[in-house]
């Protein structure tokens, strides 16, 4: 039995979908037993069954610790957006005032404060775009023990239909950015939750 409930966690936390059903409380759990042990080779339905709940009671404490935790502090940080901001991707470190400068293995992303920073060494940048908006994120130092916060963040922003062009973490800054019309909703989502 120890087994099956085993194989239905390891199936369950690989697939982020279930999980987040069973977290809500939303999913079928008779049907999703069926199609986990159709998966994982076993005819054992009941046994299946009795490890999904188990592992969905487990997973709503769970989750309404983390929601917490998250809204806590997300309702302390500061949220602001930056208009006609542009965004760089060059192979080789340059010389440009950025809000942000990130290393990603042999290539470095730069987040520019409006388009008229744009710097005049084209030969490395791979890529480059403008007239977006950075929604900047600013938590307190309690952040790094508060798991979770970009999962959520990435979360939503799916849920709205945001397409996220870079999304930076570090430290007590979070930088997503959007484009335009997209940034409003995120900020009075964002803000809201502040109240």
């Amino acid at each position: 039995m120890a087994k099956i409930a085993d194989e239905v966690r390891r199936y369950v936390d690989t697939r982020p979908y279930i999980l987040e059903a069973l977290e809500k409380g939303i999913a079928n759990l008779s049907e999703l037993s069926r199609r986990i042990g159709k998966e994982i080779g076993t005819d054992k339905f009941n046994a299946v069954k009795a490890a999904l709940r188990r592992y969905k009671m487990e997973l709503g404490k769970e989750r309404r610790t983390k929601e917490k935790d998250i809204m806590s502090l997300i309702s302390r940080s500061s949220v602001k957006v930056l208009d006609s901001i542009s965004v760089i991707i060059s192979s080789k470190e340059i010389e440009v005032k950025s809000i942000a400068k990130v290393g990603v293995g042999p290539n470095f992303v730069y987040i520019l404060e409006s388009q008229d920073a744009l710097p005049r060494q084209k030969d490395y940048i791979l890529k480059s775009y403008s007239g977006k908006s950075a929604i900047i994120i600013h938590s307190d130092e309690h952040i790094e023990k508060v798991t979770g916060v970009v999962a959520y963040l990435s979360s939503l922003l799916a849920q709205l239909g945001v397409n996220v062009y870079e999304f930076l973490s570090c430290y007590t800054e979070t930088v997503i950015v959007a484009e335009k019309r997209d940034a409003v909703r995120i900020y009075s989502i964002l803000s809201g939750m502040s109240m």
